[in-house]
C-alpha cells in the first residue's frame, strides 16, 4: 500500500511547490495594517522606492530550480530514457535540499527585507509576515519532506 502511494510523492511535491510559487507571487509579503502592505513581487524584485532582498530572491530562485528538477525527474520515466539511478537520487536530494532551504528563507523575509531597506528598529516590530508567505514557507518545507519520502523508503527496504 505504501509503495503505491510513494509513486505519487513526486507529483504531490510538484503541486505543493507550484502552489507555494503562486502564493509568493500573488500575496502580500509584509503587512502593517489593511492600508500598509508590501506586495510579494515588490519583496522579490523591488520597485522604485524599495529594494529587493537577496534572501527572498534566493528563495524564489531555489524554488524554481527545485521545481524544474522535480518535473524532469517525473518526466524521465515516461520518455523511456535510460538514466542512472544515481543521477535520479542525487537530483532528487538536490531538489529536497533546495525546497527546504527555500522554505526556511521565506520565513526570513521580514528581517531581510527590512534590513535591505534600512528599516530596522521600530518598523521591524510593527510589520508582520504575510499569511501567503507563511503558508508558502510551510508548503515548501512539506514539499521537501514529501519528495524525500521515496528515498527514505528505499533506504529502509534495502537494509531489511
Amino acid at each position: 500500500m505504501v509503495k503505491k502511494l510513494l509513486k505519487y510523492a513526486g507529483l504531490c511535491s510538484i503541486v505543493l511547490t507550484i502552489v507555494a510559487f503562486i502564493l509568493l507571487m500573488s500575496t502580500s509579503a509584509l503587512y502593517y495594517d489593511a492600508n500598509s502592505k508590501v506586495a510579494g513581487t515588490i519583496a522579490l524584485f523591488g520597485d522604485g522606492n524599495l529594494k529587493s532582498s537577496g534572501v527572498v530572491l534566493a528563495a524564489w530562485i531555489l524554488l524554481i530550480i527545485a521545481l524544474l528538477v522535480l518535473i524532469c525527474i517525473a518526466v524521465l520515466p515516461s520518455l523511456k530514457l535510460k538514466v542512472s539511478p544515481l543521477i535520479v537520487v542525487c537530483s532528487n536530494l538536490f531538489a529536497v535540499l533546495a525546497l527546504i532551504v527555500a522554505g526556511i528563507l521565506v520565513f526570513t523575509t521580514k528581517s531581510a527585507f527590512m534590513d535591505a531597506n534600512g528599516l530596522i528598529g521600530a518598523f521591524l516590530a510593527d510589520y508582520n509576515l504575510g499569511a501567503g508567505y507563511v503558508i508558502s514557507g510551510i508548503l515548501l518545507l512539506l514539499a521537501g519532506l514529501v519528495a524525500v519520502a521515496p528515498l527514505v523508503y528505499n533506504l529502509i527496504e534495502k537494509k531489511k
